[in-house]
């Protein structure tokens, strides 16, 4: 089964990760929250602290992806001259880099910590004068923390 892209917003990250980077994700988490829902019925609270790492993991995978996506897609359209199209993917970019301290790596820390993702939001802060070679360096970072 995989996610219809249908509902809540997560649900929709969900069905283009599962289609292009990480097939399975969506019903990945989905499995880790009923699990842990029944850990705790049979109050196996070990089993369901790793059921919660599980969805702590993926659920900041999508924030690694989506950032990196973004990024590429900016990266692609500004270099074809595409700049309105260009601006809404760095746009866009710009929301999943800042999400990047909100991310938890299964220990309760972030993947990014607040102040490396304000420096990678200076980097992006001005639009029209923003280096592909800075959100290359943002995106090669990204990919390598989150192991994508």
């Amino acid at each position: 089964m995989s996610p219809t892209g249908n509902g809540t917003t997560l649900n929709k990250y969900f069905k283009k990760i599962n289609a292009s980077n990480q097939p399975g994700i969506g019903i990945q988490v989905f499995d880790a929250f009923r699990r842990g829902r029944a850990y705790i019925v049979a109050n196996q609270y070990d089993k369901r602290d790793e059921q919660a790492t599980i969805i702590k993991k993926e659920l900041s995978k999508v924030i690694g992806y989506k950032a990196v996506d973004y990024l590429n897609g900016y990266m692609t359209k500004i270099d074809a001259g595409n700049t309105a199209d260009a601006f809404h993917a760095l746009s866009e970019a710009y929301g999943f880099v800042m999400s990047l301290q909100f991310t938890n790596d299964g220990t309760d820390n972030p993947y990014f910590t607040n102040s490396e993702v304000n420096a990678f939001l200076a980097l992006m802060d001005n639009f029209w004068t923003v280096q592909n070679s800075d959100l290359e360096s943002i995106r090669d970072e990204v990919k390598t923390k989150f192991g994508i």
